[in-house]
């Protein structure tokens, strides 16, 4: 019997969601990564997430790692149907299958990441979770228990300790050589967001390899990894609170890099030409008309160096199919040009 698309499309979802995940013959998956979130620089910068939209110091999450994900390089997506990955983005991450987990898995992932309240959990299952080749019970336990034992380490109090300070490469691996033996510090990789003294450490990323079970250890898969990519030299340890006690952050225009460290002055010449270049004169002396949209006409006379009147006409251009007069007619007619004749005529507004 063959079943209806959208049916076989539900079904195909909780099997992804509930059902182990086969991992494909000859996949190298002895390799992972275990990305860890500092959670205050993450809500910095992603201030309108759910969890970060009342994130304040006195959350465990303010002092701590979060869990990002455990990633397997075996590869992504594994089993997962096509239309399924489709829909795999973090604006409908909610609408994605729910992870199957005990109640008491659950809770300690709430605890640990808190971007499940954005569905971070049903994402990284389907992109990482299913190469792992396991059940996302076990994937996800796996992933808890390495996060907490990194969050009972000297790294956790290092970090803890220069909240609102910067931090080096160097301390951060001195850090893990300390708690995990030497050499460990070498696999982990320091992701950093921003430039100079706005640069945040915003994640962790633990080169691991070996087999993940009961008896493994976060210091015993590290030793034998390969070191890692990432070297952010140095970053802020951000407090948690910070972004909503300021207010909402205002994100860099393409103006404000373009003229970053540049004088006003520099900056009203290039406006100044760049206005007489793409509005030339209308080849009436002392006047100029631009159109702001399709419906509306501006004409601006122009009273001596420096000085603007603007005059906007009332009437709205109908959108008729015939030769209408009021598209011929200048909406500029009734502004008397009497005064002196600039070299330059102006627009309204820059463009």
């Amino acid at each position: 019997m063959r079943l209806p698309a959208r049916l076989a499309g539900l079904l195909a979802c909780i099997a992804v969601a509930a059902a182990p995940a086969a991992r494909p013959a000859g996949a190298p998956a002895a390799r992972y990564v275990l990305a860890v979130s500092w959670q205050p620089a993450f809500c910095e910068l992603n201030e309108r997430r759910p969890e970060c939209r009342d994130q304040t110091g006195e959350r465990p999450d303010a002092t701590r790692f979060s869990l990002h994900g455990l990633w397997p390089e075996a590869g992504e997506y594994c089993g997962v149907d096509p239309d399924l990955r489709r829909r795999d983005r973090p604006e409908s991450w909610q609408l994605l299958p729910e992870v199957a987990l005990s109640a008491e898995t659950r809770r300690a992932l709430e605890a640990l990441m808190p971007g499940t309240r954005s569905g971070l959990d049903r994402h990284e299952w389907l992109r990482h979770g299913t190469c792992y080749g396991a059940s996302a019970e076990e994937y996800f336990r796996a992933s808890i228990r390495l996060v907490q034992t990194l969050n009972e380490s000297r790294v956790r109090d290092l970090f803890a300790r220069r909240i609102g300070g910067r931090l080096t490469l160097a301390e951060i691996q001195k850090a893990f050589d300390d708690a995990f033996g030497r050499g460990t510090g070498e696999r982990v990789g320091v992701v950093c967001e921003g430039k100079g003294a706005d640069r945040l450490i915003t994640e962790l990323r633990l080169r691991l390899e070996g087999t993940i079970d009961e008896g493994a250890t976060l210091a015993g898969l590290m030793a034998s990894a390969p070191p890692a990519r990432e070297r952010c030299p140095s970053g802020k340890v951000d407090p948690a609170g910070r972004a909503a006690a300021a207010g909402p952050r205002r994100r860099p225009t393409r103006s404000s890099v373009r003229w970053r460290g540049r004088s006003p002055g520099d900056r009203g010449a290039a406006a100044q030409d760049r206005r007489r270049r793409t509005f030339p004169s209308a080849g009436s002396p002392g006047r100029s008309c631009s159109s702001s949209a399709p419906s509306r006409s501006a004409c601006v006379r122009m009273t001596g160096p420096g000085g603007l009147h603007r005059a906007v006409s009332s009437r709205r251009a109908p959108s008729s199919k015939g030769g209408d007069p009021w598209r011929s007619r200048s909406p500029c007619s009734n502004i008397s040009t009497s005064t002196t004749s600039p070299t330059t005529s102006w627009p309204t507004r820059a463009p």
